[in-house]
């Protein structure tokens, strides 16, 4: 076991990590389908979201390019959603300046969507958006995000107003709100005109909150509204229902509002999302404006607080039509992009590849994925005024560097193709150990560059990753290195920081570059920035230590079986709303792997108070463990909320009070 840690020439392969290989092409690539007069063959996966994918397809008839994308209602909850946006779509055709829509199909017995439309060429850029359940025709001249910003040409500008313009009274007309108004979901054709997208969102419902309306209706109507809409365009009337203002079309008319101000300053009015900002309508213009001009009454119109005061689209219609000329005209100069028939998928220009969002994330960044050309990620990576990579040599031959990432999330993360071509600058052989607990398309590095994941231990910050798993990655980066002294090693996790640097300090240890975990952190400190580890995590990096000094010589050798009886907490945690006490709970995991969970439904739950408790016990576990396990206790307090009563079947709120991490070798 000795030599296990000296030399990591005995440790094994196993089958929770592996080395990435090459995706394998997506099993539906080669179908023939039928969609209404359509007898398409998909040819490429183009994008994938979290509801669907979408294919670049021939028509077998034609030789005509398509775009086609497939979709799984798994419940009754998202095929209401599909079907709503078929709707909205067909409601709204055919209109000059909103997304053409062609037609669907439905395979009933697997539940599955084609949603159809028009691929006038053979390149797939400046056009696909992706999410849940969208789908449009071909705009080969790019979105309005590839406009640059401020718009100085006063006749473009006046064009894109008027254009969006008769797109929303369009919709109003037919009682449609779009709920998503923004310059993402701007389109032009490859004439260069104006189209609205993006109908995902879209509902003919309006609501008008009063007193008679209790705290559930309103929380379930904001929570709604959340789902659908941009922060940083949501009107007053969403964001407090205690304003009692008819929540309706109009909304699009505040969005529009915002939308017109950035164009015209190239900022938007309420960058921070600020919700009292917006209900009091508290915005600036910049300095030394003419207050007189017609697009500053016009912006002053649409972000209205009450809306019943603002302006309607049919009244700005009205208004452009008086004051400036030539509106009917293209926005941005048109593009000739002649279809081929001859093309195949690997010639020419290959597809965009768009990686998809469930993520849930996402609901962390954004509910989708636009446009990830190049032009737009470099007007991104500009606005963000990005000087270099986030990546550095911590020695000759060990890289450190934050996640590499694609699409909108390369704004503020390194893009994987900067990534891949500050590598192949030099003359080395790289292999890139990713232990974000996020995979990715390896494929994107290119044949030259490895890439080790190292699993899903990672993704929860919370808890460390068992030593064993970190000990055989460790056993990688020693076997790459052994092997060749111009390979290099690239480790990244989400921000290039806490996970990194557990691994990169094991690493340190176990070769003897440093024999105290402590100096270790020091120089990663130095050369990273500041770190934020648990109590937990520099536990685990004092273990790696006292492995490597032999301290646990009979670690993974000796066989013997831990019987967990009960677990007592002392000193009560004050989480209730009153601070008065918890309702606390347990999870239990044994190599990352969920063995128990003391969590029942919230009325099960004991209230524990000050004064009338001071230690929670659970007793009668009886978990048996191999004495080689981690193991990992978090301690959470159940709260109930009225939106988790009515929208996870009162399921309680979870809120994490404490976590521990340890190997059971070091308890005994």
């Amino acid at each position: 076991m000795n030599e296990l840690f000296r030399n990591f020439g005995l440790i094994s392969n196993t089958n929770e990590i592996s080395a990435s290989s090459e995706s394998s092409r997506n099993p539906f690539v080669g179908d023939v389908i039928e969609i209404k007069n359509f007898h398409l063959k998909l040819e490429d996966l183009i994008a994938e979201g979290g509801f669907g994918y979408v294919f670049r397809a021939k028509d077998l008839k034609t030789n005509h390019f398509y775009a086609v994308k497939r979709m799984i209602a798994s419940d009754d909850e998202s095929t209401a959603e599909i079907l709503n946006e078929i709707s909205m779509l067909e409601r709204v055709q055919t209109h000059n300046h909103i997304i053409q829509f062609f037609g669907f199909e439905t395979i009933k017995s697997k539940s599955i969507y084609y949603l159809l439309w028009y691929q006038s060429t053979f390149s797939l850029r400046n056009q696909i958006q992706i999410d849940f359940h969208h789908s449009s025709e071909y705009c080969g001249s790019g979105s309005l995000k590839d406009i640059q910003m401020p718009l100085l040409n006063k006749q473009q500008f006046n064009r894109i107003i008027y254009q969006l313009s008769l797109a929303l009274e369009k919709l109003h007309i037919l009682g449609i709100t779009h709920r998503d108004i923004k310059i993402e979901n701007v389109l032009f054709d490859n004439d260069g005109f104006l189209k609205l997208c993006d109908f995902g969102s879209s509902t003919d419902k309006s609501y008008q909150p009063d007193h008679s309306w209790n705290p559930i209706q309103r929380s379930l109507l904001e929570d709604e509204m959340n789902r659908h809409t941009t922060p940083m365009y949501r009107p007053p009337e969403i964001l407090d229902t205690y304003l009692h203002y008819e929540i309706n079309c109009l909304m699009d008319i505040w969005a529009l509002g915002c939308l017109i101000y950035f164009l015209r300053f190239g900022q938007h009015p309420f960058e921070d999302s600020s919700k009292l900002r917006i209900i009091n309508c508290n915005f600036t213009f910049p300095q030394n404006i003419n207050y007189s001009d017609l697009i500053i009454n016009l912006i002053k119109n649409c972000l209205v607080v009450n809306p019943k005061d603002r302006i309607n689209a049919t009244n700005i219609i009205k208004l452009m039509e008086e004051n400036f000329v030539d509106l009917n005209s293209p926005c941005v100069n048109s593009r000739n992009i002649q279809t081929s028939t001859n093309l195949t998928p690997n010639q020419n220009q290959p597809s965009n590849h768009i990686p998809g969002i469930a993520q849930s994330y996402l609901q962390g960044f954004t509910k989708y994925l636009k446009d990830t050309s190049n032009r737009v990620m470099q007007t991104m990576q500009s606005s963000i005024a990005r000087q270099d990579l986030d990546l550095k040599f911590l020695t000759s031959r060990l890289i450190v560097m934050s996640y590499p990432a694609e699409g909108l999330e390369s704004a503020y993360r390194n893009h994987i193709d900067d990534v891949k071509a500050v590598l192949e600058s030099r003359n080395c052989n790289y292999s890139v150990v990713n232990v974000s607990g996020r995979s990715y398309d390896s494929s994107k590095f290119g044949r030259k560059i490895k890439i080790f994941d190292g699993g899903t231990f990672w993704k929860d910050t919370k808890k460390v990753c068992p030593i064993k798993i970190i000990v055989l990655i460790c056993d990688h980066i020693f076997k790459w290195m052994k092997q060749n002294q111009h390979n290099l090693i690239v480790i990244h996790c989400m921000d290039g920081l806490n996970n990194s640097a557990m691994l990169t300090i094991s690493f340190f240890l176990l070769i003897g570059l440093f024999h105290l975990h402590e100096k270790a952190l020091e120089f990663f400190e130095r050369k990273r920035g500041n770190l934020d580890l648990s109590k937990s995590q520099h536990r685990y990096l004092k273990y790696v230590e006292e492995l490597k000094r032999d301290k646990y010589l009979s670690f993974f050798s000796i066989k013997k079986t831990v019987i967990l009886k009960s677990i007592q907490m002392y000193g009560l945690p004050l989480f209730t709303k009153l601070r008065d006490g918890c309702r606390p709970f347990i999870e239990l995991y044994i190599d990352s792997k969920k063995i128990f969970t003391s969590l029942v439904e919230y009325d099960r739950l004991s209230l524990y108070t000050r004064g009338n408790s001071d230690s929670v016990l659970w007793r009668d576990l009886n978990k048996k463990f191999d004495i080689t396990s981690d193991i990992t206790l978090i301690v959470s307090h159940a709260r109930s909320t009225i939106g988790s009563k009515m929208l996870t079947q009162n399921k309680p709120t979870i809120i994490r009070m404490a976590s521990i991490s340890s190997q059971l070798e070091v308890i005994q």
